[in-house]
């Protein structure tokens, strides 16, 4: 379980504990959804942290969130759910070039020392404010 004892949130926690996972598997993420929305300036309320990682990895993903406690609910080629506790954790795969492509040029954002790969502000912004068609074909399968 996460230790949000440090004065840091539990999602905060959460991603901590995540991050270092991620970097020990070698797999690679970008934080998408809500908390990347609110690193990139704008007010959203989340409960929940979203990835996204390359399909390929989803396997060796599974493995490290089960060692972590977590439980998938829902596990699918385009994406998944797990819950550990009140913890929860959506992924989306990464199946379609365009979509490999946004993984790549993830913008690096410094949260209390953490160097958390997370979606650009322009595909943020695209994908949540404007709905760019693009960017809602790379979310597709």
């Amino acid at each position: 379980m996460t230790d949000a004892g440090r004065g840091e949130s539990r999602l905060f926690a959460q991603l901590r504990e995540l991050h270092a996972a991620m970097d020990l598997a070698k797999v690679s993420y970008m934080l998408i959804g809500g908390f990347a929305v609110n690193i990139h300036g704008y007010v959203r309320a989340t409960h929940d942290l979203d990835i996204m990682v390359l399909a390929g990895d989803s396997d060796l993903l599974h493995d490290t969130l089960c060692r972590l406690g977590y439980s998938a609910i829902d596990r699918r080629a385009d994406l998944a759910c797990y819950f550990r506790g009140n913890d929860r954790l959506d992924i989306l795969y990464a199946r379609r070039p365009v979509s490999q492509r946004l993984l790549t040029q993830a913008a690096y954002a410094d949260l209390n020392g953490l160097s958390v790969p997370t979606i650009s502000a322009e595909a943020c912004s695209a994908s949540r404010f404007r709905r760019s068609p693009t960017i809602h074909a790379a979310f597709a399968i």
